[in-house]
Protein backbone atom coordinates (compact mmCIF):
# COMPACT_ATOMS: atom_id res chain seq x y z
CA UNK A 1 0.00 0.00 0.00
CA UNK A 2 2.53 2.52 0.48
CA UNK A 3 4.04 1.59 -2.79
CA UNK A 4 1.08 2.98 -4.48
CA UNK A 5 0.85 5.75 -2.59
CA UNK A 6 4.26 6.60 -3.10
CA UNK A 7 3.54 6.19 -6.90
CA UNK A 8 0.90 8.59 -6.72
CA UNK A 9 2.32 10.82 -4.67
CA UNK A 10 5.57 10.87 -7.44
CA UNK A 11 2.75 11.44 -9.85
CA UNK A 12 0.68 14.43 -8.09
CA UNK A 13 4.54 16.07 -7.75
CA UNK A 14 5.38 15.97 -11.41
CA UNK A 15 1.66 16.64 -12.38
CA UNK A 16 0.96 13.73 -14.00
CA UNK A 17 -2.57 14.53 -12.82
CA UNK A 18 -5.41 14.59 -15.42
CA UNK A 19 -5.81 17.68 -16.19
CA UNK A 20 -2.51 19.13 -18.11
CA UNK A 21 -0.67 16.01 -17.32
CA UNK A 22 2.16 13.68 -18.76
CA UNK A 23 -0.90 11.63 -20.29
CA UNK A 24 -2.75 14.64 -21.43
CA UNK A 25 -1.89 14.02 -25.43
CA UNK A 26 -3.59 11.31 -27.52
CA UNK A 27 -3.53 11.04 -31.14
CA UNK A 28 -7.40 11.65 -32.55
CA UNK A 29 -8.73 8.81 -33.92
CA UNK A 30 -8.51 10.06 -37.68
CA UNK A 31 -4.89 11.42 -36.67
CA UNK A 32 -3.76 9.47 -40.35
CA UNK A 33 -6.21 11.05 -42.57
CA UNK A 34 -5.96 14.26 -40.89
CA UNK A 35 -1.91 14.30 -41.37
CA UNK A 36 -2.43 13.07 -45.20
CA UNK A 37 -4.73 15.70 -45.69
CA UNK A 38 -3.13 18.36 -43.85
CA UNK A 39 0.27 17.41 -46.49
CA UNK A 40 -2.22 17.37 -49.29
CA UNK A 41 -3.40 20.87 -48.30
CA UNK A 42 0.03 22.31 -48.15
CA UNK A 43 1.44 20.67 -51.52
CA UNK A 44 -2.07 22.27 -53.18
CA UNK A 45 -0.74 25.69 -51.83
CA UNK A 46 2.56 25.20 -53.42
CA UNK A 47 1.43 24.11 -56.73
CA UNK A 48 -0.75 27.01 -56.68
CA UNK A 49 2.40 29.21 -56.52
CA UNK A 50 4.50 27.22 -59.41
CA UNK A 51 6.13 25.32 -56.25
CA UNK A 52 7.68 21.82 -56.25
CA UNK A 53 5.64 19.45 -53.57
CA UNK A 54 7.47 18.95 -50.24
CA UNK A 55 7.82 15.04 -49.36
CA UNK A 56 6.76 13.70 -45.71
CA UNK A 57 10.00 13.06 -44.15
CA UNK A 58 9.17 10.81 -40.96
CA UNK A 59 12.13 12.59 -38.62
CA UNK A 60 10.26 15.60 -39.08
CA UNK A 61 7.33 13.95 -38.61
CA UNK A 62 8.49 12.91 -34.86
CA UNK A 63 10.07 16.64 -34.19
CA UNK A 64 5.96 17.64 -35.34
CA UNK A 65 3.92 15.17 -33.29
CA UNK A 66 6.36 15.12 -29.91
CA UNK A 67 5.81 19.42 -30.58
CA UNK A 68 2.01 19.09 -30.44
CA UNK A 69 1.94 16.14 -27.83
CA UNK A 70 3.84 19.34 -25.72
CA UNK A 71 1.24 21.32 -25.98
CA UNK A 72 -1.13 19.62 -25.34
CA UNK A 73 0.34 18.74 -22.23
CA UNK A 74 0.86 22.17 -21.85
CA UNK A 75 -2.31 23.24 -22.93
CA UNK A 76 -0.70 26.46 -24.20
CA UNK A 77 0.41 26.76 -28.15
CA UNK A 78 4.20 27.93 -28.51
CA UNK A 79 6.84 27.52 -30.41
CA UNK A 80 9.01 26.44 -27.20
CA UNK A 81 8.79 23.20 -25.88
CA UNK A 82 8.24 22.63 -21.57
CA UNK A 83 11.91 22.60 -20.82
CA UNK A 84 12.84 25.60 -23.36
CA UNK A 85 13.58 23.14 -26.56
CA UNK A 86 13.19 24.97 -29.82
CA UNK A 87 12.56 24.00 -33.29
CA UNK A 88 16.16 23.39 -33.78
CA UNK A 89 16.31 21.18 -30.84
CA UNK A 90 13.46 18.96 -31.80
CA UNK A 91 14.98 18.23 -34.90
CA UNK A 92 18.73 17.52 -33.17
CA UNK A 93 16.80 15.14 -30.85
CA UNK A 94 15.36 13.31 -34.28
CA UNK A 95 18.08 12.89 -35.80
CA UNK A 96 17.69 15.77 -38.88
CA UNK A 97 20.23 17.76 -40.24
CA UNK A 98 18.91 20.64 -41.84
CA UNK A 99 19.98 23.56 -44.22
CA UNK A 100 16.16 25.22 -43.90
CA UNK A 101 13.86 24.91 -40.80
CA UNK A 102 10.11 26.71 -39.86
CA UNK A 103 7.38 26.35 -37.72
CA UNK A 104 3.89 26.66 -37.85
CA UNK A 105 1.41 25.96 -34.82
CA UNK A 106 -1.67 26.03 -33.98
CA UNK A 107 -5.15 24.94 -31.93
CA UNK A 108 -8.10 24.37 -31.64
CA UNK A 109 -8.79 23.71 -35.62
CA UNK A 110 -11.06 20.67 -35.87
CA UNK A 111 -9.82 19.65 -38.92
CA UNK A 112 -6.94 19.92 -41.36
CA UNK A 113 -9.11 22.02 -43.78
CA UNK A 114 -9.76 24.20 -40.66
CA UNK A 115 -5.87 24.64 -39.65
CA UNK A 116 -4.98 24.90 -43.20
CA UNK A 117 -7.13 27.33 -43.82
CA UNK A 118 -5.76 29.58 -40.78
CA UNK A 119 -2.10 29.00 -41.47
CA UNK A 120 -2.55 30.14 -45.22
CA UNK A 121 -4.47 32.92 -44.24
CA UNK A 122 -1.66 34.14 -41.92
CA UNK A 123 0.95 35.61 -43.70
CA UNK A 124 4.12 34.10 -41.49
CA UNK A 125 2.88 31.10 -42.14
CA UNK A 126 1.54 31.44 -45.38
CA UNK A 127 5.28 32.30 -46.30
CA UNK A 128 6.57 29.64 -44.15
CA UNK A 129 4.44 26.82 -45.89
CA UNK A 130 5.72 28.46 -49.61
CA UNK A 131 9.08 28.93 -49.07
CA UNK A 132 11.08 27.88 -51.62
CA UNK A 133 13.51 26.35 -49.63
CA UNK A 134 11.51 23.89 -48.21
CA UNK A 135 11.84 20.38 -49.50
CA UNK A 136 10.63 18.15 -47.10
CA UNK A 137 7.45 18.44 -44.45
CA UNK A 138 5.41 16.71 -41.39
CA UNK A 139 2.17 18.08 -39.41
CA UNK A 140 1.25 15.92 -36.00
CA UNK A 141 -1.62 16.77 -34.15
CA UNK A 142 -2.32 15.84 -30.84
CA UNK A 143 -5.97 16.08 -28.48
CA UNK A 144 -5.33 17.47 -25.09
CA UNK A 145 -7.17 16.51 -22.06
CA UNK A 146 -9.87 19.76 -22.49
CA UNK A 147 -10.54 18.42 -26.18
CA UNK A 148 -8.51 20.54 -28.24
CA UNK A 149 -6.27 19.98 -30.81
CA UNK A 150 -2.97 20.67 -31.15
CA UNK A 151 -1.02 20.91 -34.57
CA UNK A 152 2.85 21.18 -35.26
CA UNK A 153 3.69 21.59 -39.23
CA UNK A 154 7.44 21.42 -39.91
CA UNK A 155 9.21 22.64 -43.10
CA UNK A 156 12.67 22.00 -43.68
CA UNK A 157 15.57 20.95 -46.27
CA UNK A 158 18.12 18.75 -45.68
CA UNK A 159 21.39 19.41 -45.38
Amino acid sequence: MYKFFATLGLAAILGLGAAGGAWACKAPGNERAMIETAMKLLNSERRKKGLGPVSYDSRLGRAATSHACDMARMEEMTHYGPRGGTPVDRLRTVGYSWSYLSENVARGHQSAESVNNGWVTSPGHRKNMLNRKAKQAAVGVRQASDGRLYWTMVLAAPR
